[in-house]
């Protein structure tokens, strides 16, 4: 990790302030009152390992591949956050990700990431670290289009998280309008490439020309809990790669000196998959070619499917007892009403903005507005199931609002019905 850059222990704020006026010259102090200029130079004026918070005010940041690589550490995490939901506006101008954390321990938490049309960008929020969590973000028009050497198209997502590392959480964030500019099932809204003890909740994807999940090369041992995943071409994907999970002889693993699992231990519980073009939810070709185990057993639970492709619900399995999949309480709904008056309170099948449109109905037309909170009396309501360690349900929801597991049964998907939640928020 490069921080040879950042400032000595004992010299660093533990709060340090960006805002448009600001200034990029390390004689400020960074506070509220002499605020640096950019998200990118702020968190070198810190000592990288240390907990601090970098506090981002509201604006337009236009940004050529922002890359953050200072760390918090395991006593105290580094958060970088927008001090006003998705007011913080990163937007990318170039290729490659909009936004890359090179680090471990980090937050990044209630911004609104985008990429100019002609940007040719290939992710929002990329994530090469450990022990991360992307939360509460608004990621939409990363739209692609950039090319490999051979020709090809590159693949672009919204969040995504590499191979190498694991424990990062993405949490919360709303991401639609993905992969536009490139050819069918060739974006992701969220990927995930290893993920171990990973934590995917509460999170709303719609419009992604492809996966709404990729779990994809080497995922293991996650949990996808109470998210809702509409009008994309697959819901959610669960796979890995033959020649990711075999022994790399040039840099061998001491734990695992055979090779690696297969995809296997992931629970995806208590989510919605609405209206995706070919399928809802699905596991990838279980054997390889020469007989390598790619799917082991995973965990299907409680999960709302309905009007997904020619099929809700397609996995494999190598046919042996121990890579049965473990099924159960998944309710594959053969309705076929695009406006399912009977699941949200209002739903706009084109799902342009639902949770913009929920607070602004007055630019929504017809102007009903879109609200994605369970209707009175919908089949969402109460039908989950509650998740244990190690792979715990969410203890709120997208709104923040608490989920009194104590107390009321989980309900289906990111939001909590109003009955069942104290001192609401944002409803």
């Amino acid at each position: 990790m490069r921080s040879g850059h950042h400032r000595p222990r004992g010299d660093e704020p533990t709060d340090i302030y960006v805002a448009t006026n600001g200034i990029d010259d390390k004689n400020r102090d960074g506070s509220i009152n002499e605020p640096f200029q950019t998200i990118q130079f702020a968190q070198t004026q810190r000592h990288s390992g240390a907990a601090g918070v970098l506090h981002v005010m509201p604006g337009v940041y236009r940004v050529q591949n922002l890359v953050t690589d200072s760390s918090g550490g395991p006593d105290g995490r580094f958060r970088i956050i927008s001090e006003e939901r998705w007011q913080a506006k990163i937007i990318g101008t170039t290729g490659g990700a909009v936004w890359q954390h090179i680090g471990n321990f980090t937050d990044i938490e209630g911004f609104e990431v985008s990429a100019a049309c002609d940007s040719l960008a290939t992710y929002g929020i990329q994530i090469s670290g450990a022990s991360n969590a992307v939360k509460s973000n608004h990621v939409h028009h990363i739209l692609g289009g950039a090319r490999r050497s051979d020709g090809g198209f590159l693949s672009c997502g919204g969040i995504g998280c590499d191979m190498q590392y694991d424990f990062n959480d993405v949490i919360g964030n709303y991401i639609h309008d993905i992969g536009f500019f490139v050819p069918t099932v060739s974006a992701e809204g969220i990927y995930l490439s290893r993920g171990l003890k990973s934590f995917i909740h509460n999170n709303i994807i719609h419009r992604v020309r492809g996966f709404g999940f990729w779990l994809y090369h080497r995922p293991q041992a996650m949990a996808i809990c109470n998210n809702l995943v509409f009008n994309c071409e697959i819901g959610i994907s669960i796979g890995a790669k033959e020649e990711n999970l075999k022994p790399d002889p040039e840099h061998p693993d001491p734990d695992y000196p055979d090779g690696y699992p297969p995809a296997e231990g992931i629970v995806v519980a208590n989510n919605i998959f609405l209206f995706n073009k070919y399928v809802g939810l699905a596991e990838q070709t279980a054997v390889a070619r020469d007989g390598m185990v790619l799917v082991g057993r995973n965990s299907y639970l409680y999960n709302y499917l309905r009007g997904n492709g020619p099929q809700q619900i397609v996995l494999h399995t190598d046919g042996s007892t121990e890579n049965l999949p473990h099924l159960g309480g998944n309710i594959e709904d053969p309705g076929e009403d695009i406006r399912v008056p009977d699941l949200f309170v209002r739903y706009d099948y084109d799902g342009y903005d639902p949770v913009y449109y929920k607070d602004h109905p007055e630019a929504n037309s017809p102007g009903e507005g879109v609200d994605l909170h369970p209707a009175v009396g919908s089949p969402l309501v109460g039908a989950g199931t509650i998740m244990y360690p190690p792979a715990p349900s969410p203890t709120d929801d997208f709104d923040g609002n608490p989920r009194n597991l104590d107390s009321w049964p989980m309900d289906i998907g990111p939001y909590v019905v109003a009955s069942h939640t104290a001192g609401v928020k944002g409803v």
